[in-house]
């Protein structure tokens, strides 16, 4: 049951974060979306660290990822879950997958 779990919620989070890459790409001006970040939104601020992640720009990923992290997104805790979970490092998923 905890395995059909943690499959649900990993192609949740994969999902919801396709979703938001592709809103960022499809909006060729991200200036608004960097604005909406910097502001402290918490769901752009996940979506422009995938956006970064999608172009290989591992730093600026993760300066955005921590700070959604840091607002306690839950969102972005299931994306660092389904990080860890994908690499089968499952304690670690585990441990992000109940914050």
């Amino acid at each position: 049951m905890k395995k059909i779990l943690l499959n649900f919620l990993c192609a949740l989070v994969i999902n919801d974060t396709a979703i938001a890459d592709r809103k960022v790409q499809q909006n060729t001006d991200i200036t608004k979306m960097l604005k909406l970040a910097k502001l402290g939104d918490a769901k752009s601020q996940l979506s422009i660290a995938v956006y970064y992640f999608s172009k290989e720009n591992i730093e600026k990923g993760d300066f955005w990822l921590d700070k959604a992290l840091k607002q306690e997104y839950s969102v972005a805790q299931t994306f660092v879950g389904a990080t860890f979970y994908n690499s089968d490092n499952y304690a670690s998923a585990l441990v992000w997958f109940r914050k």
